[in-house]
């Protein structure tokens, strides 16, 4: 019998190869004699310590662990290689089972800083910004706009847009988006046709004027909303909303507010154009901060309303008094008023301002109101980067 592969202890194999006994027991007690003869060939693909040597001297490692084999063996190889490679500092280790090694790896990398980022010399612990390019082993910071010149590679951007099918107000959409956004700018509806591609076979110089007319006529002069400087949306044709954004994390993120934002508004028009109105909706608003302001400080009230007399009535004609009576009015229904430690607070919910005789206190009610709002509005105060 040949046996060819690695026997482990306390098995019938490895009893024959070590003992060679002429009676072997078997598992119910009785003895049978050996009649054949037992002989090893190592037909095992593991490396001898000669190839192990090789692929160790080609690769330099800093730390060897031997973590597979008999400890015995284990530890003749240990010795081995701790002595063909005392003189070099390289570690090795044969941990047991469980156990735990801790490396330590000293390396430092220099990079050469080209371009525009090394208009100024780097200082020791300052932030270096810009892209870090890794050729033959040499490594080279340059800036974003600089990769053609140093690396030969070229920024993409992925321009986005998504067509909607949406038949509400356009005044309706952007009341509910400036709920969520503070940041919305009207811009011009065919801002960014030049980043439209041609269709496959047409001039590109016709498939923009082509656009141009399409979204004109679409939009019938109308402007275009951009939000967050990120996401731009336009009247695309009757009933149909298109979205605009070049992707990248956080304009990707702003896009699927505003396409959310959108979808409610369409899952219910008839609230979402009730909500709309600026009076109901500024008076929501004021319930809301008045309730928590007094679930936080105590007793919250409205300010009350200004007396005008009867120039209400006189005011018509060249519109002096009763118009600034009534913008006193409207000024004065967004007011909420407060006790906080013995000071009076007057907070404007409209302009998010807060006055007060103590600053301590006008700096906490501040605070507070601050809080408030950024619930309101949680995207209010969201920085959107450029790609």
């Amino acid at each position: 019998m040949v046996i060819t592969g690695y026997c482990v202890k306390n098995t019938l194999a490895k009893d024959l190869l070590e003992a060679q006994p002429d009676v072997h027991k078997l598992q119910n007690g009785h003895d049978v004699p050996l009649k054949i003869k037992v002989h090893y060939i190592s037909f095992s693909a593991h490396a001898d310590f000669i190839q192990t040597s090789v692929f160790i001297d080609e690769l330099k490692p800093a730390h060897i662990i031997l973590v597979h084999g008999e400890s015995n063996m284990m530890m003749q190889l240990k010795k081995q290689l701790q002595a063909k490679y005392e003189s070099t500092g390289v570690g090795v280790f044969s941990p047991d089972n469980t156990d735990t090694v801790t490396l330590t790896f000293h390396e430092s990398k220099v990079a050469k800083v080209v371009g525009s980022v090394a208009v100024e010399r780097p200082k020791s612990g300052a932030t270096l910004q810009g892209l870090v390019l890794h050729n033959n082993l040499q490594l080279t910071i340059c800036s974003m706009d600089e990769m053609e010149d140093y690396a030969g590679l070229q920024a993409s951007h992925l321009i986005q847009r998504q067509l909607i099918p949406f038949s509400q107000p356009w005044d309706v959409l952007e009341f509910h988006l400036s709920r969520l956004f503070d940041s919305i700018v009207q811009v011009s509806a065919d801002k960014d046709t030049g980043l439209k591609d041609a269709p496959m076979g047409q001039d590109a110089d016709k498939a923009t004027k082509d656009d141009k007319k399409k979204k004109k006529a679409a939009a019938g002069g109308d402007m275009a909303l951009r939000i967050m400087d990120a996401v731009t949306i336009r009247k695309a044709a009757p009933g149909l909303m298109e979205l605009e954004w070049v992707s990248n994390p956080v304009h990707d993120m702003v896009a699927d507010a505003v396409l959310s934002v959108t979808l409610q508004t369409l899952s219910n028009p008839s609230t979402s154009r009730a909500m709309a109105k600026d009076e109901a909706a500024l008076d929501q608003t004021v319930n809301i901060v008045r309730t928590m302001l007094a679930h936080r400080f105590g007793s919250a009230a409205l300010a009350p309303e200004p007396t005008g007399g009867d120039s209400a009535e006189t005011g018509g004609g060249e519109g002096g008094e009763g118009d600034a009576d009534a913008d006193a009015a409207a000024a004065a229904a967004s007011v909420v008023q407060l006790e906080v430690d013995g000071h009076e607070v007057r907070v404007d919910v409209r302009a998010e301002t807060v006055s007060c005789g103590d600053a301590d206190t006008q700096k906490k009610v501040e605070a507070a109101l601050k809080r408030i709002m950024s619930c309101m509005h949680p995207y209010a105060s969201c920085t959107c980067p450029t790609a």
